[in-house]
C-alpha cells in the first residue's frame, strides 16, 4: 500500500487524531517521503476531514441534565 493510501486509511480508522499522529505511524512503518506525500495543503486539508468526520461527537457524549 502506498504512502498516501496508508495516511488515509489511518485517518479513517480513528486511529490519529493529528497529521502528526499519520506521520509518526507512517514512518515506524518505513513508509518513504512520508513528509513530501503529505506537503500539499490540499492532502493535509482531506485528512483532516476525514479525521474530524471519524471523531465521536463530543455532544453526544456529554453528561445529560448537568
Amino acid at each position: 500500500m502506498g504512502t498516501v493510501e496508508r495516511a488515509f486509511e489511518l485517518a479513517e480508522q480513528g486511529r490519529c487524531r493529528t497529521l502528526t499522529d499519520i506521520r509518526k505511524i507512517l514512518v515506524a512503518e518505513k513508509h518513504a517521503g512520508v513528509d513530501l506525500h503529505l506537503a500539499g495543503s490540499g492532502i493535509r486539508k482531506q485528512l483532516r476531514a476525514v479525521m474530524h468526520s471519524t471523531r465521536p461527537s463530543t455532544e453526544a457524549s456529554a453528561p445529560q441534565g448537568a
